[in-house]
């Protein structure tokens, strides 16, 4: 499997469209976005409204193979959410550890989504 990036950057319908010209290769968006701007709203330095969304593009046709979003605001603890205090969440390193975890998440996702794992845990 051969992966490289765009040499510029690109919207969802660039992405739709470098996948139709494409003859093998799936085209991967990938966005980071925070819902709180994403409402209009001013946004917040915290990174519980941060999220990272991908589509994966079939060659020629640029149908969706798969979409989804991944979020690390909260981090889950078994089946239980747990957030750290309201101070801690708003830190930088904070806010790059959860888009870290999100990223990973979502190339876990993609890969998936061609039958490529590459754990034997979940991601936390």
């Amino acid at each position: 499997m051969l992966a490289t990036s765009a040499p510029a950057h690109m919207n969802r319908a660039e992405a739709a469209k470098a996948a139709k010209a494409e003859t093998e290769r799936y085209v991967v968006w990938l966005q980071l976005g925070n819902d709180t701007g994403d409402a209009g709203k001013p946004i917040q330095n915290g990174a519980d409204q941060l999220y990272v969304s991908y589509v994966i593009y079939e060659p020629l046709t640029a149908n969706i193979k798969a979409t989804g979003r991944t979020y690390h605001g909260i981090v889950k603890v078994g089946n239980i959410g747990v957030s750290g205090p309201t101070s801690t969440r708003r830190s930088t390193v904070y806010a790059e550890e959860t888009v870290k975890r999100s990223a990973r998440e979502a190339a876990e996702r993609v890969l998936e989504a061609f039958d490529i794992t590459t754990r034997t845990e979940p991601i936390r």
